[in-house]
């Protein structure tokens, strides 16, 4: 409690940082050519000081929408997210799986309604219950709620904003399946800090109700990690405030985290670096090709292609958002012979937008336009480049995976980055891990950027926020892919 109360002064008193929401603006357009730059400068701030300081702009954002994309990027943008959704279809093994997960997932989502009523008579035409069902899970400790129904329609009478999603699964038997699923909320504090916590279930039911009301014969959940990692210590994990959630206390609502879990290292003396199991995360994936290099600083800010929705942050009906991080860049040669580079971001995707749409991003290569799609004008010509970098997002399931990470203060560009990744490779290396290659035979290093997260509504992707942070606390992360051993 006396940390807390500490954490809470210092940001109160601490001088308040600026965010900046959205990647870095363009100049302002259709400015008179100066020759003199004594004019030109006293000319610009004129022309800032005339513009009232307000919404985005506030924040270090832009006043206008014209500020940040001109005409052929805003076609391009529209295109790729407005006609490019697919079914969630793909994230599970067949379509008997999809349709028979979209039931349970709405039978869930209006059990977490706050109107119970409608949820009740709702909830009740998706799936039933036979008389001898079984449920066995750990968020239902002593068997006190008799279905999942019961145990989400409780959860959602006490906590604030749950939001149950599936983000895949696969049929293990013509009338069982396997689901993967995330839950997250609000746990009712003054901070309102955000709880995620995921896992698979395993749902076996009456082969004869499949054609009709599907009616679930037992359920047993089992939660993401080791079994020796208690729903209580992942909960007090994410209950307790963050230093940076209370430092910028008041500027965004905390951090729904990617689920990671630290492991043992097996060695006499405390390693420089930790080990981490992730399990399998749905993700938002988008790149670009870095043709300017290192002094650019692409890596620093999201494209704007991974955004698909603009979220009213001022004003009398402001929207509620949730925030989801860190954000994961990995940085690639492009060709043997060339000195340019593939920058790639993945985000995760949070359980609110999951569980509000049947439809989503593309997924995968099978979604970028092919020559065929060019040869018919399914295509403008001008919006060939944009499709052929490949900056156009897409989602992907990322399977459970392995790494390790050492701190670092600074961007996934830095200079120091290089040796960053020496110091790492050669620790790991030397304690016998298995390091993960690409198809060059290169190790797989990526950046965790924990300064950054990215706001999502119910209609998608609308904000990135940037947190100041001084580089000697080296709050970010260098990590490399390891060999995952069970």
């Amino acid at each position: 409690m006396c940390n807390s109360f500490l954490l809470l002064l210092l940001a109160l008193v601490a001088p308040w940082p600026t965010l900046t929401f959205l990647t870095t603006p363009t100049p302002r357009r259709n400015n008179p050519p100066l020759s003199d730059t004594k004019t030109r400068n006293l000319k610009a701030k004129e022309e800032v000081d005339e513009v009232a300081v307000e919404g985005a702009q506030f924040f270090g954002g832009a006043a206008a929408k014209d500020v940040l994309l001109d005409d052929s990027e805003d076609l391009t943008y529209t295109k790729s997210t407005d006609e490019g959704f697919v079914s969630r279809e793909v994230l599970f093994d067949s379509p008997e799986a999809f349709a028979l997960a979209m039931q349970i997932q709405k039978h869930l989502s209006s059990s977490s309604s706050s109107s119970s009523s409608s949820s009740s008579s709702s909830s009740s035409s998706c799936i039933t219950f036979a008389p001898g069902f079984k449920y066995s899970s750990p968020l239902n400790p002593k068997s006190a709620f008799a279905t999942p129904t019961k145990r989400v329609e409780r959860a959602a009478s006490y906590f604030k904003n749950l939001d149950v999603a599936i983000i895949g699964g696969e049929m293990v038997s013509p009338s069982t399946i396997d689901i993967r699923w995330k839950v997250a909320l609000n746990w009712p504090t003054f901070w309102l800090p955000r709880i995620a916590v995921g896992g698979v279930s395993r749902i076996e039911f009456d082969s004869s109700s499949l054609s009709s009301t599907p009616t679930a014969l037992s359920w047993s959940d089992k939660l993401n990690g080791s079994d020796s990692i208690s729903l209580e210590s992942r909960i007090l994990d994410q209950i307790l405030p963050r230093f940076w959630d209370t430092y910028h206390i008041g500027m965004a609502p905390s951090c729904e985290l990617k689920e990671r879990f630290e492991q043992k290292v097996d060695a006499l003396f405390p390693r420089p670096y930790k080990l981490f199991k992730s399990p399998a995360t749905l993700e938002l994936r988008a790149s670009i090709r870095d043709k300017v290099g290192r002094s650019g600083r692409l890596a620093s800010c999201l494209p704007d292609s991974m955004f698909s929705n603009i979220i009213k942050t001022v004003g009398p009906s402001t929207e509620k958002y949730v925030p989801s991080g860190p954000v994961e860049i990995s940085i690639s040669s492009a060709e043997e012979d060339s000195k340019e580079s593939i920058i790639e971001w993945a985000v995760p995707v949070p359980s609110n937008f999951i569980a509000a749409n049947e439809n989503l991003f593309p997924v995968g290569d099978s979604n970028f336009l092919d020559d065929e799609e060019m040869e018919n004008g399914e295509v403008s010509s001008s919006d060939a480049a944009f499709y052929d970098t490949k900056e156009r997002p897409y989602l992907v399931v990322t399977p459970k995976r392995q790494f390790a990470t050492i701190k670092f203060g600074g961007s996934a560009q830095d200079d120091g980055i290089g040796k960053a990744r020496k110091s790492l490779y050669d620790a790991v290396t030397k304690d016998g891990h298995k390091i993960m290659k690409d198809e060059k035979g290169r190790p797989k290093f990526f950046f965790l950027q924990n300064n950054a997260k990215v706001a999502w509504t119910e209609k998608g992707l609308g904000m990135a926020i940037y947190e100041w942070r001084p580089d000697y606390l080296q709050t970010n992360e260098v990590g490399i892919e390891l060999e995952f051993t069970p």
